[in-house]
């Protein structure tokens, strides 16, 4: 019933129902607190990704981690997306410390909970060829690539037999009708959108990077130009759950007016269109890093529902990578994280809107 009834695997469930078993307690409250658990077990695992690759700045970056709007809330929801983070979080910790097959086992786990993030094992196996192996391809290196690889190889040809066997990526009739197999670029321009405004600190800074980098790369603008032409084309809000009808998310609201005229969708775009040059300004502390990207590009460009909840992976990675600023920088977007996500709960809590 779980599986005809659940888009998703399981694998959440049956945990969730594991744990309420050995504790005796099936109550809501109970739930909660379980997902809290794993909250805290995230902003842990969180700090320790930051302290190995950035520890000068690990407590800035977690305090960032904590009170991103999008994310605060659902450490106190019962919703699978906290602890989806964490089993992704964790294989990029055992990544980083050369603990493949746990890294493998908890990429495993992750996919259990959220099917989609098949793509992350697909990242941690290019940034492990890239990162340890240098890009380097030869008969030794491929060998010792293989040895490192194979828990991560072997998920994705398991992965791949399921979508075969189960002909789609979800569960049941109506989830493989609404959550199709299939490329969307929705949600890739309301990450963008969304982006602009949770670093906005970060983005107005980076203003005269930008002018500086279109004088010396005036092609940049071309590249813009292009950009907004594909927007206009490709740009649609047609998923049923994104409709008018379910204007209580507040994601709805701002989609559908996007939507609602040529002017409101040219409006829409102009600070997709400013995180677009943007992008071409921020540092990231290694090359390597630069990889999250092209597969947080393909990551969203594969759900038809636009969903900010998809955006809290590649969102908790970049903060974990990218090169600190000023500190008057980093602590203004702090405080704004936290005031938005006060008010965020605010609204939540009082069944004004949901995110």
């Amino acid at each position: 019933k779980i599986i005809l009834r659940d888009a998703k695997l399981p694998g959440y469930v049956f945990l969730m129902g594991m744990i309420s078993v050995i504790l005796q307690n099936h109550s809501i409250p109970t739930m909660r607190l379980i997902n809290t658990f794993f909250s805290f077990l995230c902003l842990w695992v969180f700090y320790l990704i930051a302290k190995k690759i950035d520890s000068e700045n690990a407590k800035v970056k977690l305090w960032q981690f904590l009170f991103l709007p999008i994310l605060f809330i659902f450490f106190f929801l019962i919703y699978t997306d906290v602890l989806s983070l964490l089993t992704i979080l964790s294989a990029y910790y055992f990544l980083i410390n050369g603990r493949y097959q746990l890294s493998g086992l908890s990429g495993i786990i992750g996919v259990l909970i959220r099917q989609n993030n098949i793509l992350w094992i697909g990242f941690f196996l290019v940034y492990l060829f890239a990162d340890k192996y240098q890009w380097q391809i030869n008969k030794k290196i491929l060998i010792k690539y293989l040895k490192d690889a194979w828990i991560f190889l072997l998920s994705i040809i398991i992965f791949l037999i399921f979508i075969f066997v189960n002909q789609g990526g979800a569960f049941g009739i109506s989830n493989k009708l609404s959550q199709p197999i299939s490329i969307h670029f929705g949600n890739l321009y309301f990450f963008l959108f969304l982006f602009f405004f949770l670093f906005l600190p970060m983005h107005l800074n980076n203003f005269s990077k930008i002018l500086l980098k279109i004088k010396t790369s005036p092609v940049l603008l071309l590249l813009l130009f292009f950009f907004f032409i594909f927007y206009l084309i490709t740009y649609q809000v047609d998923h049923l759950w994104n409709g008018p009808e379910f204007n209580f998310f507040l994601r709805n609201r701002v989609l559908n007016f996007s939507v609602s005229g040529i002017q409101e969708k040219a409006l829409f775009f102009l600070p997709i269109g400013y995180v677009f040059l943007s992008l071409f300004v921020i540092q990231l502390r290694k090359n390597v890093y630069y990889l999250l990207y092209p597969f947080t590009i393909i990551f969203l460009s594969f759900s038809w529902l636009i969903e900010q909840r998809y955006y809290l992976i590649p969102l908790s990675l970049f903060i974990l990578f990218k090169k600190q600023l000023t500190p008057k920088i980093e602590y203004l977007n702090l405080l704004f994280f936290i005031v938005c996500s006060i008010l965020l709960f605010f609204g939540v809590t009082n069944s004004l809107f949901f995110l």
